[in-house]
């Protein structure tokens, strides 16, 4: 089914021409978007690095744990420290793919 809401693709346009991105989606709330992030950049199992006051680690890891198959795991530190979460990374226990 596809069917045209101007409620809906308007501010869609709008949000990807401000971003400069081809394509925007809307999604009506925020725990939705917590899943659909997720969701496409990873595979039941990954792991996903997230720092330890991450809103996603206080009110959504389990949700992401049940519907998407990950793994959340909290790193301390300084926001937007990324030498901290880089050096978290260690190597993976299991992939279902390999860095081309």
């Amino acid at each position: 089914m596809n069917r045209k809401d101007p409620t809906i693709d308007l501010p869609q346009k709008g949000v990807a021409e401000m971003l400069g991105k081809e394509a925007a989606l809307f999604v009506p709330s925020g725990t939705m978007g917590d899943q659909l992030c997720p969701l496409t950049l990873t595979r039941p199992g990954d792991e996903v690095i997230a720092h330890e006051d991450a809103h996603v680690l206080h009110y959504g890891a389990g949700s992401v744990a049940a519907l998407s198959g990950l793994l959340l795991r909290p790193v301390p530190g300084a926001l937007g420290g990324i030498a901290r979460v880089i050096s978290a990374l260690g190597e993976p226990v299991a992939t279902g793919w390999k860095a081309a």
